[in-house]
C-alpha cells in the first residue's frame, strides 16, 4: 500500500485565532532571534526532532554588554537571583529594572566555598548597596529558611522548568525596549556570568544531543534564570501579553 505523512501544526487551528495568534508571534520571534529560542520553537510548536547543539546563548557583546557607572536610583526596581551549592561556585546577580520591563544585570557575587553564614554576609552587603525587592533562588535549596530567618527577602524561585528559563532569557535577549536597548544587558563587570554565558553549551547526549546544558559552570547562568523566570512584572515570554 502507499503511504504518505500529513503534518498539521498548532498554527493551523482556525478553531482556536487565540492559539494561531500566539504561535504566529512566537514563530516571527524565534525566526528572527534564531540560536535557542528557534530550537525551543520548533521543538515545542512544530513537533521537531532538530537537536540542540552548541552554545544556548546568543551574546553580543556590542548589544549585550554596557558599561559605566551604575545606580539603584536609574531603575524603578531592584530585583536578584541567586543559585548556591557547597560543592561549587555560587551567585548572587542584582539586576534593575527598567521602565520597559527591561533588566540590566548591574552586578555579581560570585565566590566558591563560601558557607551559609558567609552568603549571608555578602547577601547583607548586597542589600545594603542594591536594596533589592526579592531574591529569587533555587527553589530546592534547603538553606532557603537560613537566608529568610537572617531578614533577607530571599525568595524561592517559581520557575524551576530548565528550559523554560533558558527560553525566558533567550526571549529577552533577542527582543528590543522602547529606547531600543535589548531587553536584557549585562554590565561588564559581571565578568563571571559573561564567561559562564558564552561557554554555556547544550549537553551532548549518546543521541547526539539533550535538551539541557551541560551541568558545569552555570552557577551564574542558574541565578539568572532564576531571577528573570520568577520576576513576574517584567515583559512576557516572546512579548506575547
Amino acid at each position: 500500500p502507499d503511504y504518505a505523512n500529513f503534518a498539521w501544526f498548532s498554527r493551523d487551528n482556525t478553531a482556536a485565532p487565540k492559539v494561531i495568534r500566539e504561535a504566529e508571534a512566537r514563530r516571527k520571534a524565534a525566526e528572527t532571534a534564531g540560536g535557542a529560542l528557534l530550537a525551543i520553537y520548533r521543538r515545542e510548536w512544530e513537533a521537531s526532532f532538530d537537536v540542540f547543539i552548541g552554545q544556548i546563548f546568543s551574546l553580543d557583546a556590542a548589544r549585550h554588554v554596557f558599561a559605566g557607572p551604575v545606580h539603584r536610583s536609574q531603575y524603578k526596581e531592584i530585583v536578584g537571583g541567586f543559585d548556591w551549592a557547597r560543592a561549587h561556585a555560587g551567585c548572587l546577580l542584582m539586576a534593575g529594572v527598567r521602565e520597559d520591563g527591561g533588566y540590566d544585570i548591574v552586578a555579581e557575587t560570585y565566590e566558591a566555598g563560601l558557607l551559609v553564614q558567609s552568603w549571608i554576609a555578602k547577601m547583607r552587603a548586597a542589600e545594603s548597596a542594591w536594596k533589592p525587592g526579592t531574591i529569587y533562588a533555587d527553589p530546592s535549596s534547603p538553606n532557603l529558611p537560613d537566608y529568610q530567618n537572617a531578614g533577607l527577602p530571599v525568595e524561592p524561585a517559581t520557575v524551576r522548568d530548565v528550559l523554560a528559563g533558558i527560553e525566558r532569557v533567550a526571549d529577552l535577549m533577542a527582543r528590543r525596549g522602547r529606547d531600543g536597548k535589548p531587553m536584557l544587558r549585562i554590565h561588564a563587570g559581571c565578568v563571571n556570568l559573561l564567561r559562564e554565558m558564552q561557554g554555556y553549551r547544550w549537553k551532548e547526549s549518546p543521541t547526539g544531543s539533550s535538551d539541557m546544558p551541560v551541568k558545569a559552570a552555570d552557577d551564574a547562568c542558574d541565578a539568572l534564570r532564576y531571577l528573570v523566570s520568577s520576576h513576574g512584572r517584567g515583559p512576557a515570554v516572546w512579548g506575547i501579553r
